[in-house]
């Protein structure tokens, strides 16, 4: 019985301390015990891109650390953490690691914990792998790559990798499984001979230092993000200069500078690229940044001198920076596929991939003969479209300059959607040739261009020149020449007082400009300048069209689509395939012509500049694009109110959908806000029930004791 004297009192003493741990794990935060977390390794806030770690890796000190020593034929570790194994340096704690040498024989190689961070110093290092990555992170939360001041790391790998790194997905000469960061003043020196230059299969944050890379694939490849500040970036890519790859990924760019010549898209992601800094040179082969979803400018200098269209997305909104491109065709394109652009793409339109192997397979055939021939097959109902987002560029804020002196089929602000201009200054010049249209809009789709806002000065040909939208709070002219102006010329808009309000020299040829500043007021009379000529204007509406309206063979004006007298074109009169004042029908499975090169340009080389690069009126051909615009679905023409009709059926249809999914949708907010409210109390539901089974367990176990006890 002596060894069970106490056993009262240690039974209450136990429910008691469970009681206690039950209380604190429920109450701790309100009582002021602070929870231990690891920050850099949690997720990122909405506004933040960068960890402390990120921005403060300069600053560590590695005098106390590791020292892995690189020679040709050997390689020594000074401490714990890594050991040298056949042709390998492998690090496998986490720690600070000073890394200095030359060899063609090792790669190092990180295969830590999952949870370790791991900092290496590269203080000239100089490393060459013929067949693999020279810098592999197999496993890690994340490592820290810091180029020591005044240093110079190169980095080269070989042609042909190793059946085991390619099985592995060794596709970068720096490959990163786990999250990389950059940082330093030093200089990083990268040669991938066999694909991309940087490869992390998770998030790159580049914090500083001087990085060349030529690479044969992408410059730099990451599946989730890239973020940059403070970096000197210079990148020769055979593909992509920057690009990540997942849908929900991201590029953010915050400071630095980046020269980028790159035979595809030099800024390339599936998610949204966002610009708040930095100094940008830009030379690509396709697109200068190019986003499946946005982009978003609201700082930074940005030169593309020379690609195919210069900053695509479905939306696009600039609100400052100094942005200057010299595009093959469109400056600006926002080409979200909610507003129906009928299969067109870069390489031409009205040609998706079905329709263009058929046209290979037999030039003769015509391919709507086929999709429209009788079946005695039943149809099948056409499944339900998502709705997707939104296209549309806006500008509210800096500097945006388009210059494209050799197009002949193309625009500078060119939206599927709607064009909003709010703010900022805006300098548009486009041969006044052909069918290039200083800001074009999907009228024909329900979009609109507004001017409520900034300066604009936007010039290019009158035959498919669109004004902007009387909508707008900001008076504009659409003014269209008698004959074609040279480049060179002049523009210069006065009040009645003779106050200068703009003055500007147009780099190419013009037959149409739009003209708007704050300072112009309805009702109020201007006298327009271009070059010798000079004419009184009135702004007798918010978008004024005036100057000679004969010229414009492109019969599009505010609101939609007009002919030259205001009369609809008749339609009836019209054989199928053709088009009113447009030039004839291409040959069945002749694709329609885009802008065209000049004899012995490639594709990404920028033309050099003459005194005047304008093709004369009598040289072009024919325009062929514009049917497009008046296209329905089927293909088939259709006068503007049968277009108004069937817009008013689907937003019909549209209106019932909506009407029947928004108690559904209801139902699942009331849902999820219930599983929100129930969810904070599950954890203190499970605390209760372990305190109970404690408790309950105690009892037991007294009872027990007793007992046995009694009857010993």
């Amino acid at each position: 019985m002596s060894a069970h004297k106490h056993i009262d009192q240690i039974c209450v003493a136990g429910i008691l301390l469970a009681l206690v741990i039950t209380v604190l794990f429920m109450n701790g935060e309100k009582l002021g015990i602070v929870k231990t977390v690891n920050g850099d390794a949690e997720g990122y806030e909405a506004t933040e891109y960068f960890t402390s770690n990120d921005l403060n890796a300069s600053a560590i000190d590695f005098s106390d650390s590791v020292k892995i020593t690189l020679e040709e034929n050997s390689a020594s570790v000074s401490g714990s953490g890594a050991y040298v194994w056949d042709d390998e340096v492998r690090i496998v704690r986490s720690g600070y690691y000073s890394i200095s040498g030359t060899s063609d024989r090792y790669r190092i190689v990180v295969d830590a914990e999952e949870y370790s961070k791991v900092w290496l110093e590269f203080n000239g290092v100089s490393l060459t792998c013929a067949d693999d990555a020279c810098l592999q992170i197999e496993r890690a939360d994340k490592v820290f790559l810091i180029l020591a001041e005044g240093s110079e790391n190169t980095l080269t790998s070989g042609e042909v990798y190793n059946e085991e790194a390619v099985e592995e997905g060794h596709n970068g000469t720096i490959y990163a499984r786990d999250d990389l960061t950059i940082a330093g003043s030093g200089i990083l020196n990268v040669s991938a001979s066999f694909k991309h230059g940087i490869k992390a299969n998770d998030d790159l944050a580049i914090t500083g230092g001087v990085i060349r890379i030529t690479a044969q694939g992408d410059g730099i490849h990451a599946n989730s993000s890239i973020r940059i500040r403070k970096a000197e970036l210079t990148v020769n890519a055979e593909d992509d200069g920057l690009q990540t790859d997942e849908a929900d990924s991201f590029i953010y760019v915050e400071s630095g500078t980046a020269v980028i010549t790159s035979a595809d898209d030099a800024i390339k992601s599936a998610g949204a690229i966002t610009v708040d800094g930095g100094s940008f040179r830009i030379s690509a082969g396709d697109d200068g940044i190019h986003s499946d979803t946005e982009v978003c400018i609201s700082d930074g200098v940005i030169a593309v001198e020379n690609c195919y269209e210069g900053i695509e997305a479905e939306r696009i909104e600039i609100a400052g920076g100094d942005i200057t491109i010299f595009p093959q065709d469109d400056g600006i394109n926002a080409n979200g596929s909610s507003f129906g652009m009928m299969g067109m793409n870069h390489e031409g339109p009205m040609m998706n991939d079905q329709n263009a192997q058929e046209t290979e397979q037999d030039g003769s055939q015509n391919t709507q003969e086929q999709l429209t021939a009788p079946s005695s097959e039943p149809i099948p109902e056409e499944p339900e479209q998502e709705t997707e987002e939104e296209c549309y560029i806006r500008i509210s804020g800096g500097t945006v300059t388009i210059i494209n002196e050799t197009a002949q089929d193309a625009d500078g602000l060119d939206s599927n959607g709607s064009v909003i201009i709010e703010g900022g200054k805006i300098h548009i010049s486009l041969s006044g040739n052909g069918s290039n249209n200083a800001i074009d809009y999907g009228s024909e789709s329900g979009g609109t261009a507004v001017i409520n806002g900034g300066i604009v000065l936007a010039a290019g040909s009158s035959s498919m020149a669109e004004a902007p939208d009387s909508s707008g709070t900001q008076v504009s002219f659409m003014y269209n020449l008698a004959s074609l102006a040279d480049a060179g010329t002049l523009i210069a808009l006065r009040d009645s007082s003779g106050n200068v309000l703009l003055s500007e020299t147009l780099e190419c040829s013009l037959s149409s400009v739009i003209i708007s500043t704050p300072e112009l007021v309805l009702g109020n009379t201007y006298t327009l300048s271009v070059g010798e000529t000079e004419e009184t204007i009135t702004a007798e509406e918010m978008s004024t069209v005036c100057g000679n309206t004969q010229s414009m063979t492109g019969w599009m004006n505010p609101g939609g689509m007009h002919s030259n007298d205001g009369q609809m074109p008749d339609f009836s009169q019209m054989r199928d395939g053709e088009f009113p004042q447009m030039g004839e029908k291409p040959d069945d499975g002749e694709r329609p012509k885009m802008s065209e090169r000049p004899e012995g340009m490639n594709r990404g080389e920028r033309p050099e500049r003459t005194q005047n690069t304008d093709i004369p009126s009598e040289q072009l051909p024919e325009s062929e694009t514009a049917a497009d615009a008046s296209a329905g679905s089927d293909g088939q023409m259709r006068a503007p109110d049968g277009m108004k009709q069937e817009e008013q059926i689907q937003t019909e249809r549209m209106d019932e959908t909506e009407e029947q999914e928004r108690p559904e949708a209801e139902a699942d907010n009331e849902a999820v806000t219930e599983e929100a409210a129930s969810g904070s109390d599950e954890g203190n539901l499970i605390l209760a029930g372990l305190s109970a089974a404690v408790l309950l367990g105690g009892i037991l176990f007294a009872g027990a004791v007793k007992g046995k006890s009694v009857f010993s």
